[in-house]
């Protein structure tokens, strides 16, 4: 019986994370309206980039609040247990966001299916395209 080896393992299993597409241009990473420093990225100049975000790891935000943020429309709410689970769906690009919130956030916002919201991946790992994160 034969195993892949460790990299095979290691690109095929992420979890439940988030992908967000974008360019990456003299250490600085632009996805939508988002801009974030990559200073690992110092030399790159204008390629393609994908940065990785887990659903607790994103902040949601009924409002832009003068930050650059991810313009989102709230698709599905589902309370699990002590969180309620949103799948959002970007307005730029069409893609998919998976957010989880605490119930108590939650009630806080009062979000509902329709809504537009702003997202804001917290951590945020860049990678260029194609290359495997090490």
């Amino acid at each position: 019986m034969s195993f892949p080896g460790p990299r095979a393992c290691r690109l095929q299993f992420l979890g439940n994370v988030n992908l967000f597409h974008g360019r990456i241009h003299e250490g600085r990473a632009r996805i939508g309206h988002l801009e974030i420093e990559a200073p690992e990225h110092a030399d790159a100049q204008n390629i393609p980039a994908v940065g990785y975000a887990r659903p607790h790891d994103i902040e949601v935000e009924r409002h832009r609040n003068g930050t650059s943020a991810i313009e989102a429309i709230v698709s599905h709410v589902h309370p699990i247990g002590p969180l309620v689970h949103l799948e959002l769906t970007r307005r730029d690009t069409g893609e998919p966001v998976e957010v989880e919130l605490s119930k108590e956030r939650y009630r806080e916002m009062q979000i509902e299916e329709g809504e537009q919201v702003f997202v804001t991946p917290r951590k945020l790992k860049v990678f260029v395209q194609g290359e495997p994160p090490r």
